[in-house]
């Protein structure tokens, strides 16, 4: 946008520069001259009323089109700074907004890079493409970064740097086995991430995935990939 206004600014104003000019040219004032005496009291009151003369002269007939143009031009120089006082942000198509708040009654609590209350810092909501107001530069900053594009046959893996972490799904075990079943499995390997935040390490549930698969499928082989909780 603004590489654009750069490009379209000059070429407005010669246009406007070069119509103006070709309208007083084409259709100059008709000038009459006449030689006579001219008493000092007559030239005191023409010296006055010049201004006036000079005034109408000066008034020249500017085409209807001009008006559209200049309204253009001038949304398209003042547009950007009635933009910053109103805070608005435009978030391309391909783009995402990144959020940061630069100052804040809150502050982060301890051990936390996100912030989910109005928190100071990076914030947990993201910017969608569009128009979004109340972003006003002394309080926010905006980092646009290109969407992520997964291509088809592949998959996005997101690894999350904050949060609290998930608790043990209970019905994971039944879900293993279940899914076993409808794949009628002879061989299955089962591993996690390392689950550090949990006492034991994740044992328990791991236990609870082999004991549902050896009663709903007693002939499969089963192969445990643990992380080191031993």
């Amino acid at each position: 946008m603004k590489k654009f206004t750069r490009q379209l600014l000059p070429f407005t104003l010669s246009l406007l520069a070069a119509t103006i000019t070709t309208k007083a040219v084409a259709s100059p004032a008709p000038v009459e001259l006449h030689a006579q005496a001219i008493e000092p009291s007559a030239i005191e009151s023409q010296s006055d009323m010049q201004p006036v003369q000079l005034a109408q002269i000066a008034g020249l007939n500017v085409p209807i089109w001009v008006y559209p143009i200049g309204g253009v031009l001038f949304l398209m120089i003042f547009l950007p700074q009635v933009g910053w006082i109103a805070g608005l942000i435009v978030i391309g198509e391909r783009e995402v907004g990144i959020v940061t708040k630069k100052f804040s009654a809150k502050s982060l609590p301890p051990n936390r890079l996100i912030a989910l209350n109005g928190e100071a810092g990076l914030q947990a909501d993201t910017l969608p493409p569009g128009w979004h107001f109340g972003y006003f530069p002394w309080q926010y900053s905006i980092s646009r970064v290109p969407v992520v594009v997964v291509p088809q046959g592949e998959i996005g893996l997101l690894v999350a740097s904050d949060g609290a972490p998930l608790p043990p799904d209970p019905a994971e075990p039944q879900r293993l086995a279940t899914a076993a079943v409808a794949l009628k499995l002879r061989f299955i390997v089962i591993t996690s991430v390392t689950r550090d935040d949990l006492p034991d390490g994740g044992a328990a549930q791991f236990a609870a995935c082999v004991c549902e698969l050896r009663k709903q499928l007693p002939g499969c082989g089963i192969e445990l990939l643990t992380p080191d909780f031993f």
